[in-house]
């Protein structure tokens, strides 16, 4: 099973500080966003996302905690898509002119290659647009069924 990861947790210095401006931001409870292939609760799995402070994309194998995230599966989604987004985009820097769009919606457009994390995760899910959603929207929208 392919899960959207949220994060809802806060971590420690510089990164609780910008969990919490990215939640406040962005109106909701959620500053991160993972795409796992298989139950991170339960053991370490393919995480798949871009982080700032790591330069951007990756798969990352990880456990995750229920304290910190919340699951939303996603079941027309393969673990071969996944992985071949993954092999397509590995190491592709960080957008964090993208991320400013958010505060500042009149900064730039979508960067063709470069890339933030719920920008990756609504790629992988198919949503038209993918520069177009934060952590917060990604989850709403993700998480109502489709007719």
């Amino acid at each position: 099973m392919i899960y959207l990861a949220s994060f809802k947790g806060s971590g420690a210095g510089i990164g609780g500080i910008i969990d919490r401006g990215i939640r406040y931001i962005c109106k909701g409870k959620y500053s991160h966003s993972e795409i796992c292939v298989g139950q991170p609760f339960e053991d370490k799995v393919l995480c798949v996302s871009s982080r700032g402070m790591r330069g951007g994309v990756a798969g990352i194998c990880m456990r995750l905690s229920p304290d910190d995230y919340d699951l939303i599966p996603l079941p027309w989604v393969s673990e071969q898509e996944v992985r071949d987004w993954l092999k397509a985009n590995d190491g592709a820097k960080y957008d964090f002119i993208g991320v400013i769009r958010f505060m500042i919606p009149f900064v730039g457009g979508e960067h063709p290659t470069k890339w933030f994390c719920s920008e990756v995760a609504a790629n992988i899910i198919g949503f038209a647009d993918p520069w177009q959603f934060n952590p917060t929207t990604l989850a709403l929208v993700a998480s109502k069924p489709y007719k």
